[in-house]
């Protein structure tokens, strides 16, 4: 199983905003993720497309009671060392 952490941003009101970011533990190492959807225990929802290499996303996130929003996330540059 692949798992790939993603610096993220919420949209919504004509602007982005950052969030806590995400990990991802989908997938393949040998085969790159095209899409994912998702619901957690509490409802909350999310669906998110990603770029060709699977280094960026974009799509939507929606908490129980609330209208959706946009969702994007980028891979963090590496840190000296990496």
């Amino acid at each position: 199983m692949a798992k790939h952490r993603y610096d993220t941003e919420e949209g919504w009101g004509g602007g982005w905003y950052r969030s806590n970011g995400i990990t991802f533990a989908i997938g393949a190492d040998s085969l790159p993720l095209a899409r994912a959807s998702w619901r957690d225990k509490r409802g909350n929802t999310g669906t998110v497309a990603f770029t060709g290499p699977g280094d960026a996303f974009v799509g939507t996130y929606q908490r129980v009671g609330e209208g959706a929003i946009g969702y994007r996330g980028r891979s963090p540059a590496p840190t000296k060392g990496e």
